[in-house]
This record gives C-alpha cells, structure tokens and sequence, in this order.
C-alpha cells in the first residue's frame, strides 16, 4: 500500500491547520505556504501529474531505478484541502492581521483521502501514473489544478539558519505532450532567447544572505538580458558569495550532489522530467557553517522539484 510509505505513516484523517505565504520561495507559478502547527511542512497547490508523482514514488509498482530518486525529492505527506465553511470565515476575519504580520492570508486546511475528491477518471490517472512505465499516456486528460487542493510536502529549508536558496529550470523542453500549440510555441520562443537552448539551464530565481549587512537579497525573474549564456557565471558567482567572500565550502557538495543525481537519472528511462527544476541550498550564516563542518555534515543540500509537467518516457 503506497499510502503509509507516502504519508510517513500518517493515517488520512480530517485535520484543520492554517498557514502563511512562504518566505524561501524564491521561483515557480504556485504561492507555497507554510503550516504553523507543523512548522517542517511546506503546502503547494496541487497539480494532478505533481500528485500522481509524489503518490507513484513511493508506490512499490514503481521501477527501483525511478524511486531511487527519493533521496532528491522533499518528503511527501499527503494531499490537503481548504475547508469550505472555515475559508470564507477565515478570509473576512484575517484580512487585518494579514497586513500586520506582513503574510498573504491564512486558509484554514484538512487532510484528505485523495480518492474522496477526484473523479473515476481522475482517480484512474494516479492509479495508471502509478503503473507508469506500463502504461501508455494516450487518452489521459490534459494536466489540471482542482481548485482547493494541496500537495503538502517537507520543507527541506527549515534546518537552515539562514539558508541561501536558488531555483534553476533545468531542460531544453518545458511543455509536455499535454501543452497546447499555442503553449509549446511560447515555450520555444522563451527557450530561443535565454539559455534553456544554449545550456539546458535557466535561473529562475535567488535569495542569498549577506554576512556583512545580516540581510537577505532577493532576485526574482530575471530580464531577457540576464538570461543570455555570458550572464550565467555572473549570477552563479553572485549566489555563492556572502558579501565577503565565495562559499567554496558550499559549492563543493552542490557539484557532489549534483554528480550523483546526473548518475540516478542516467540510470532511469521511467519518466520524463519537463519543466522540473534543481533548488540549490546553503547555509548562509557562518557561525553555523562553521559548526556544521566541524561536524563532518554538508553546508549544501540540492533537491529536485516541479512535477506538473512530469510524464512516462514514450516507447520508441
């Protein structure tokens, strides 16, 4: 049973949590949010194919070589849902103390059996994406978001201090077979102009801590300028460095880690990861540097992330 290996051995049950907007996002289309009463756990609005890998993972119908890749993944605890009467009360009642705390809101939330808010149809897709490597894509529906609906997984930023974080789109495709002509064009026509083409790579966003003035420095998205190929080490320079010096002692387990998941991938002919992304992590603050190394442990962490384009390789 896929559910307690999912679920870490959490039963599904009704369960009210709320939450605020996540501090650490630092790229993607969907607003994480973060729990108060589980402080470790992120909640990202849920797509069906994101939700169909996160269960298939952790499914012992899925190919070895592909769960292999758990130890990449944020641990994955279930699908949550905004309670209905709760929400519109929550939204009138929190508007106040939203703009005083500086949060996006709060949603009151429940824990959920999945099977209980899809369709046959819908629910036939996990269990197929579950099979995935056995199964053919033709028929499924297009990638939707059922409105109201979480994907609740680990927060792998919260053993951090001050944890400098950097999301790169990795790939030359960013569309599945799902996308529309008109979506798979404008994909291209991004991919032309920035170096997803040049180098199956693109920075979609930064936070690193500054040791000097103790403050974090944000960089969304960047302009069509910032994307081209010669900008690439400029930016990578920049969020390995601290103000006072570049974090070699963080780069050095990124391209460890970054080695070791090329040789799980390379392993794996299961699925097809378009539009996933690297999020890179270390520890800004050097005090806890300095303790975590004289510990023998990492001051870097890579994870993999994005799912909602993620579909079976197609047989030749």
């Amino acid at each position: 049973n896929s559910s307690s290996t999912a679920y870490g051995g959490l039963r599904r049950r009704r369960r009210g949590c709320t939450m605020d907007a996540y501090e650490h996002q630092v790229g993607g289309h969907g607003l994480m949010r973060r729990s108060h009463s589980c402080p470790d756990r992120l909640f990202k609005p849920l797509a069906l194919k994101e939700f169909a890998f996160y269960e298939a993972l952790n499914s012992e119908k899925t190919p070895a070589d592909l769960r292999a890749l758990g130890e990449f993944v944020p641990r994955y605890y279930g699908v949550f849902k905004k309670t209905d009467m709760e929400t519109e009360a929550s939204n009138q009642g929190s508007k106040k103390a939203g703009v005083e705390r500086g949060v996006q809101g709060q949603i009151p939330m429940m824990q959920i059996n999945p099977s209980s808010c899809f369709s046959e149809e819908q629910q036939s897709w996990a269990d197929w994406f579950n099979g995935m490597r056995y199964n053919s894509i033709d028929g499924i529906a297009k990638t939707s978001k059922p409105a109201g609906l979480y994907i609740c997984m680990a927060d792998v930023n919260v053993n951090w201090v001050q944890p400098c974080v950097l999301d790169i789109k990795v790939g030359t495709r960013h569309y599945d077979d799902d996308a529309s002509e008109e979506k798979k064009a404008r994909h291209m026509a991004k991919s032309r102009s920035s170096t997803t083409r040049t180098h199956g790579m693109r920075l979609c966003g930064m936070r690193t801590f500054n040791a000097v003035t103790k403050n974090f420095e944000k960089t969304g998205k960047l302009s069509q300028h910032e994307l081209e190929p010669h900008a690439i080490p400029k930016h990578m320079r920049a969020f390995f460095s601290n103000g006072r010096c570049v974090r070699t002692d963080a780069i050095k387990p990124v391209v460890d880690r970054c080695k070791r998941l090329l040789e799980l991938m390379s392993k794996q002919n299961t699925l097809s990861f378009y539009s996933s992304s690297l999020l890179i992590v270390y520890e800004g603050d050097e005090d806890a540097s300095r303790k975590i190394l004289a510990e023998g442990a990492h001051v870097a962490e890579v994870w993999m992330i994005d799912f909602a384009h993620t579909q079976p390789v197609k047989p030749d």
